[in-house]
């Protein structure tokens, strides 16, 4: 999803929307901030909610709530305002279905995925109130899919190891890492609650 969310922001860059392409890095890095904070702090001290079966935000579900909506708006953006409504709602309705697979393939809980639902949905649903009510963007619609292909291109040639990079500063931050020399993973824990 982050290459998407980049081919959102040249996107705006290029269509000349300098102040959403801000607002719209600021909302993704604080969405994204905030999922790797608290994957580190369960990593790296534990953190998290027994009651709740709460470990750490979903970056998936936090990722595709906060992307899939504002890429479907930009991609409808050259029909009616009821289809780009109907397009933001499909956003949101494939998160919901992203997360509740997540949630059957044990990959996180209830809890987590509607966690990083939510802080995803809110971060969309203010850029895209923001976006129209001060948008004057010139409609390219062929702009938006070749800074797509752009970005997933690069993604795919770096590979960067995101998961790896987050155990290392958990480990960095912790005592785990010169204690038991690896934090335990989620899908060792997740076995042992069901």
């Amino acid at each position: 999803m982050i290459p998407t969310g980049l081919a959102i922001a040249a996107y705006l860059i290029l269509t000349g929307e300098w102040r959403m392409a801000g607002l719209w890095f600021f909302l993704l890095s604080i969405c994204i901030g905030l999922v790797a904070g608290s994957k580190i702090a369960h990593l790296g001290w534990g953190y998290g909610v027994s009651v709740l079966n709460y470990n750490a935000l979903s970056g998936h579900a936090a990722s595709s709530a906060v992307i899939t909506p504002v890429c479907l708006l930009f991609l409808s953006q050259s029909r009616s305002s009821a289809v780009q409504k109907y397009a933001v709602l499909g956003g949101y309705a494939a998160a919901a279905i992203l997360g509740i697979l997540l949630v059957l393939f044990n990959e996180h809980t209830v809890s987590e995925v509607i966690g990083g639902f939510l802080i995803g949905a809110c971060s969309s649903l203010f850029f895209i109130w923001r976006f129209n009510a001060a948008s004057s963007a010139k409609v390219q619609p062929w702009l938006l899919p070749i800074s797509l292909m752009f970005f997933l291109s690069i993604w795919y040639w770096l590979r960067p190891p995101i998961n790896t990079w987050m155990v290392q500063a958990a480990m960095h931050v912790s005592v785990i890492g010169t204690i038991e020399g690896l934090p335990y993973t989620v899908a060792e824990e997740l076995n042992t609650r069901w």
